[in-house]
């Protein structure tokens, strides 16, 4: 593959995670609840 840059050479080049998760917590859906996906509730582990 010469001349291609493969995904592993661009690892960790990206935003760092303190910046995407202050993107994300400005995100707003206006008139929709998600309070039921919140942190309390089963995780993917738990469904056996």
């Amino acid at each position: 593959m010469s001349g291609s840059a493969s995904v592993s050479d661009a690892y960790g080049s990206g935003y760092r995670v303190a910046t995407l998760k202050e993107a994300i917590d400005r995100v707003q859906y206006p008139g929709v609840d998600i309070a039921a996906l919140g942190n309390d509730g089963p995780t993917r582990s738990q469904h056996g």
